[in-house]
């Protein structure tokens, strides 16, 4: 993906292409923000420049994610776009400097599910959130796992514990 919030070519993390920062359309004002470039040809996370999210054990629920969440919930219980609903979602676009499409846009409140989802892994990139929503909305197997298999939407249980409760059974696919 990119390095942990700097430059230096030792981390651990980097992009040589441009995969991450495409996901940002043209004006998005997060683009620059959360995807840096440096030297080496390399992309990095600039969004966290004095420590990796990873090390950072502080949990954080920000405006924008509760928009989108309330984008996603709402659609779903009034079973449409409603108005309520593209407000949320709205909201998110407006900040980051974009025009939203139009509410008729969508065609479906699935579309519009996924369009939330996206938002919401440009919103939070590299905070460890999208993973989750990606496998409750069926989107991790088209969108993030190398291995296309359901499978691994679950990690496996570590043998030690299934020695310990003999109820249990290994997850599928370990």
């Amino acid at each position: 993906m990119a390095s942990v919030s700097n430059d230096n070519p030792s981390m651990l993390f980097y992009a040589r292409g441009t995969t991450v920062y495409e996901k940002y359309a043209e004006g998005d004002k997060r683009r620059d923000f959360t995807v840096k470039f440096g030297s080496r040809d390399r992309y990095y996370i600039g969004k966290f420049p004095k420590a990796s999210p990873a090390t950072q054990n502080l949990p954080v629920i920000r405006i924008a994610e509760i928009f989108l969440i309330h984008a996603e919930a709402q659609a779903r219980v009034d079973g449409t776009v409603s108005d309520a609903a593209y407000h949320s979602y709205q909201e998110v676009q407006k900040r980051a400097g974009l025009t939203p499409p139009p509410i008729n846009s969508f065609g479906s409140i699935e579309n519009f599910i996924t369009a939330v989802q996206e938002e919401k892994e440009r919103e939070l990139m590299f905070e460890g959130e999208a993973w989750f929503d990606f496998c409750r909305t069926g989107l991790a197997l088209d969108r993030m796992l190398v291995i296309k298999d359901p499978n691994y939407y679950l990690y496996p249980i570590p043998s030690s514990q299934i020695v310990l409760n003999g109820e249990l059974t290994q997850n599928p696919g370990y």
